[in-house]
């Protein structure tokens, strides 16, 4: 069964707005494995591990959306 970019989204989203911050980082981690060079998911995961105060993990995701980014010929 492939995944549905957009509920999977839907989810994460909705798991961010009910203060779910692990169940929506896990949500944005599947769209991530499922587009590696979409710079977004990780975006997504940075700010949320921020939320969490978790400055070393955001930083990492941070890192993986801007190479994702330049992958894409956005830098």
């Amino acid at each position: 069964m492939a995944l549905d970019k957009s509920a999977v989204q839907d989810n994460a989203q909705k798991y961010a707005a009910q203060g779910k911050i692990p169940e929506a980082i896990a949500e944005w981690k599947k769209l991530a494995d499922l587009l590696p060079n979409d710079g977004t998911p990780y975006n997504a995961i940075g700010d949320l591990h921020l939320k969490k105060n978790a400055t070393n993990d955001a930083t990492e995701a941070y890192f993986k959306a801007a190479a994702a980014f330049r992958a894409e010929g956005g830098g």
